[in-house]
């Protein structure tokens, strides 16, 4: 093939693709995939095991999700929490974030959350390669160096300390991975002024709401308010106009999104005020000091650095950034000013309640007081500061040029770096005195100061053939490329990433503790997998053992799965909790009291309820002389330590609910003892803090034995003592006594307990309620023998249904209103999404 032939080839290649350059993006997009994927090559193949808040909720949840999408339904309301909870309006968990959704019908595994972080980071570098490629490009097609540039800060971008150290918050990396393209779409509404456009960003910004983190989210549209205002000023215009102007179009598209994510949204405007702690409301926020910026130079400074958080103190952006952070300031830029200014914000924003701006931010918009992780703002400072470099960049790699200056202070940073590591290192070989820890930071210290050192030297020579004009623009090209690769996948080896796996990468091949450690793991998970069927799940029937799902730890009650209703947490303070601690989930009763014979108040304090009797906000018609009981067999008796004292006795000892919630301490009482007694406590926990509770005591019989139960008030707390002023010389001895959880009563008999909805049956003997302890909701809709009844509340937070005496097939379902109206207004902007998309696509077509 003649030389002539070869250029009249590439010449019809470039033509085609600058006509065609949806297949340049679709080509780039699954490079950086394979580059994510390369990156977490040993999570993605299952050889290392990832922690945190990860494996904590996201995981279960979406596990959860899979087993009800495979029974073609979607959890709405989790019955696997103790008291049951709504999911389907919590923002800070991707539930109706189309990927998860998708992953999940696959089927979740420890794997797919490996992948899903993997995709966004190729989703996130991808979004950053559009972003760049908007802010170089200069005419309506695009060169090869601009191509390469934009490539590179897709590169570092997804490369970003946010992406290496926040792994375990998959909702982070998914705010992150989204956030560039609002701007990118905000970016082309505002100059094109097609409505297309605010669809997009609307779109884009939707995702992080309904996927991402509440924080990053809100900080999004902060942001965009002076983006917007710079972006869409116009000199012909006064400023008023400018201001009105950009205040509508940012309206529109606060419309957007709030259109495409009305399916959480409206759900969770209706639940608002039931949330008592979900994803960092309500969290005071943490102040960082500016020393955790040196994690922009040297990698793992949480090793050495006493005063950063793992997961949130690493703002590395790229060394090559830092290295012509004086070039960008030289450099004459369109937005240099826009994007310099968002980045110092952010930077400051990142200190938290350290920074003055964090505070005023907090004095205008209270919200804002309540993020709990001020550092997110780091996603911000390196998509601005890439921004600024890209220029730099292309004008190197297109140009050659390259100032003095920046060498100089290159070669007085390697100088330092390595002074400084090898001053560490000596210092660690000489010193006899170092502590574990001390010689463990220093250490670290020096191998980071020798790594940075190492890509230092490398960009040293680089630029200085650069600068010595001694390399061509393809080796340019070539060079500085393979040197962002070198620097990028030495920093994610070395950090791992951070809080996403438990081992280096590759750990799992050569260190036997890893490797028992990682398979334990899975073992774990395949027989979580198999022995709970969440759909059909052991809390299905009241035959099973409720307990081995209600209190299953890998639930997380409080965290990202679910929010808890206020009601159930006042009702968990409640001095007497039998309640809870014994009973099956379902349970027939007759032992009602009403606001007619004590208030709540009087009634959730008193000492003495028994299990079955209920609270409930209606009267039983019929005279009920006879009470249904449940009674709980005894699991063990442990005798306790008992001192006579002035006022009457005290208990020592361990004292807690146990594993399973159901202790209580019994005191044996003599012959002479009437049917009640006065008794005042004082119960001291193992942080010396006591609380003191008094009432009369039911006495109880067994077996010929007088007795009274006596609840702690807490049971999640340990106690050291008891002290009890009670009649002199009544007591015969004192015991821990723990009862076996009860899993169904003679009456009731549950079908179907699981993904929103509940099947049982009755065989009530008088007028009662069946009770049923899930938090009462306005979802919830009961039909007893198939008519439609209201639901009573019992105990001020749990549903009860009336049934009269006899057989009755009850059958409750979950449907929340607000949801379908979310999900309907949802579909329509979708519809019509992709609807102005055809459309501006066959126009474009058309005019070509």
């Amino acid at each position: 093939m003649t030389i002539k032939n070869v250029a009249k080839n590439r010449s019809s290649y470039k033509e085609y693709f600058e006509k065609h350059p949806w297949l340049v993006n679709i080509g780039v997009f699954f490079l950086f995939l394979f580059i994510a994927c390369l990156m977490n090559w040993s999570i993605i193949l299952g050889e290392n095991v990832m922690i945190g808040d990860i494996h904590d909720a996201e995981y279960p949840f979406q596990v959860l999700v899979s087993e009800a999408i495979a029974h073609h339904t979607f959890p709405l309301w989790n019955s696997l929490m103790q008291f049951g909870s709504p999911t389907y309006g919590t923002v800070g968990t991707p539930i109706w974030y189309m990927i998860t959704l998708f992953l999940a019908w696959i089927g979740y595994t420890p794997v797919t959350i490996a992948i899903t972080y993997a995709l966004h980071m190729a989703i996130g570098a991808f979004g950053m390669f559009l972003l760049v490629g908007q802010e170089l490009r200069k005419n309506s097609s695009r060169n090869i160096n601009e191509y390469c540039v934009s490539f590179l800060a897709g590169l570092l971008y997804c490369g970003s300390g946010l992406f290496l150290s926040n792994a375990q918050h998959i909702m982070i990396i998914i705010s992150a991975a989204w956030i560039p393209y609002v701007f990118y779409f905000m970016r082309k509404y505002l100059e094109k002024k097609q409505f297309i456009f605010a669809l997009m960003t609307g779109a884009c910004a939707s995702w992080i709401f309904l996927g991402g983190y509440p924080e990053m989210f809100f900080d999004l549209f902060l942001y965009l308010i002076p983006y917007t205002v710079y972006i869409n000023y116009e000199n012909g215009n006064s400023f008023v106009k400018n201001v009105v102007l950009s205040a509508r179009r940012y309206i529109i598209v606060c419309c957007m999104t709030i259109f495409a994510s009305a399916i959480t949204l409206l759900p969770f405007i209706k639940n608002m005020g039931l949330i008592t702690r979900g994803n960092g409301l309500g969290q005071i926020a943490s102040g960082y000091s500016p020393i955790t910026f040196l994690s922009i130079l040297f990698p793992q400074a949480s090793k050495y650095l006493y005063t950063t958080v793992s997961s949130m103190d690493n703002y590395y952006i790229g060394i090559i950034t830092i290295l012509l952070f004086w070039a960008i300031l030289r450099k004459e830029q369109k937005n240099k000013k826009l994007y310099l200014s968002l980045a110092a914000i952010a930077i400051m924003l990142c200190m938290g309640k350290e920074s003055f701006l964090h505070t005023l931010l907090y004095r205008f918009v209270p919200m804002y007081s309540s993020f709990r992780f001020p550092t997110l703002n780091r996603t911000f400072f390196s998509l601005f500061m890439l921004l600024m470099l890209a220029p730099v960049l292309y004008e190197i790699i297109e140009r050659g040029k390259l100032e003095k200056r920046t060498l100089e202070l290159l070669f007085v940073l390697i100088t330092l770096v390595l002074l400084l590591g090898g001053i560490t290192g000596v210092d660690v070989q000489i010193k006899d005195n170092l502590s574990g820890y001390q010689m463990q930071r220093e250490t670290a210290f020096s191998e980071s100061a020798i790594i940075l050192g190492g890509i230092l030297i490398l960009y040293f020579a680089v630029f200085y053939a650069i600068y010595k004009k001694k390399l061509s623009i393809i080796w340019r090209r070539i060079l500085i490329s393979s040197m962002i690769f070198i620097e990028v996948f030495s920093w994610n080896s070395y950090e791992t990433p951070s809080t996403i796996a438990k081992y280096q990468a590759g750990q799992y091949s050569w260190d036997q503790a890893a490797k028992d450690d990682a398979d334990n793991e899975w073992t774990q998970y395949n027989n979580r997998r198999h022995g709970v069927n969440f759909a059909g799940h052991v809390r299905s029937t009241s035959g099973h053992n409720s307990k081995k799902v209600v209190f299953n730890q890998t639930f997380d009650e409080e965290g990202y799965v679910s929010f808890v209703l206020s009601a159930a947490d006042e009702f968990r303070k409640t001095y007497n909790r039998s309640i809870i601690e014994t009973n099956p989930v379902a349970y027939f009763t007759n032992n009602v009291k009403t606001e007619n014979d004590l208030t709540y108040e009087e009634w959730s304090n008193k000492c003495d309820v028994s299990p079955d009797e209920v609270y409930a906000d209606q009267e039983l018609n019929e005279d009920i002389t006879e009470y249904s009981k449940l009674d709980p067999e005894i699991a063990s008796i442990d005798p306790l330590d008992m001192v006579e004292t002035e006022n009457g006795i005290a208990i020592a000892g361990e004292i807690s609910a146990g594993e399973n919630k159901t202790n209580r301490v019994r005191l044996y009482l003599s012959d002479s003892v009437e049917e009640s007694i006065p008794v005042d406590l004082a119960f001291t926990d193992s942080e010396g803090t006591t609380e003191s509770y008094s009432g009369n005591y039911a006495v109880q019989s067994v077996d010929g034995e007088k007795y009274i139960d006596i609840y702690l008030p807490s049971v999640e707390k340990t106690y050291q003592q008891i002290q009890c002023t009670i009649q002199k010389n009544i007591i015969d001895r004192v015991a821990q006594v723990q009862m076996k959880r009860m899993t169904s009563d003679e009456y009731v008999d549950v079908s179907w307990f699981a993904f929103n909805s509940i099947e049982m049956t009755v065989d009530a003997p008088t007028e009662g309620y069946v009770a049923l302890l899930q938090s009462k909701h306005d979802g919830w809709t009961a039909y007893v023998d198939g008519k439609k009844q209201d639901i009573n509340l019992l105990d001020n937070t749990f549903m009860g249904i009336h049934v009269t005496e006899g057989k009755h097939t009850i059958v409750m379902k979950f449907r929340p209103k607000e949801l379908f109206i979310g999900a309907a207004i949802t579909v329509m902007f979708w519809c019509v999404l992709v609807g102005t998309i055809i459309g501006y696509w066959l126009k474009r077509r058309h005019i070509r």
